[in-house]
């Protein structure tokens, strides 16, 4: 789930991959608590820890089995460590980030953050109220 948190991502529960012959089946899964266990992964597992986003589809045939959608949005945490190691996804599979690109992704972090809190600063330097005349805590949102 980290590799997918750099762009965002879905992973589906639930699809067998036959690579001999390049063709995908329906596997349905139990899903009794298996959305919340992917979901403690993802909070427990990588660190920072992912935010995600899950959905069932109950088998037709039996409505205790299915598959679960889980939805990874891109992290602007990224980029998220697990074993140690910062992973990255190809079109395929996932890899080790190389030094380059995770420092990259660190400094992209650290430049939004700034950028943020510098428009956060704008919006409370132009405070229509003087700071000697608020009697009130300000709440400052920025879209």
């Amino acid at each position: 789930m980290a590799s997918f948190a750099i762009d965002g991502g879905t992973l589906i529960v639930g699809i067998a991959e036959d690579k001999d012959n390049r063709a995908f089946t329906l596997a349905p899964q139990p899903l009794k608590g298996m959305a919340e266990k992917m979901e403690q992964i993802a909070r427990s597992i990588p660190d920072p820890p992912l935010n995600v986003i899950t959905q069932e589809i109950e088998s037709e045939a039996d409505p205790t089995t299915g598959y679960l959608i889980i939805h990874i949005p891109a992290s602007p945490a990224a980029p998220h460590m697990v074993d140690n190691r910062y992973w990255g996804r190809g079109d395929k599979t996932k890899y080790p980030l190389p030094d380059p690109e995770v420092v990259r992704l660190h400094e992209r972090r650290r430049i939004t953050d700034r950028d943020a809190l510098a428009l956060l600063q704008r919006e409370i330097d132009a405070d229509p109220i003087p700071a000697d005349q608020r009697q009130q805590a300000h709440l400052f949102l920025v879209a």
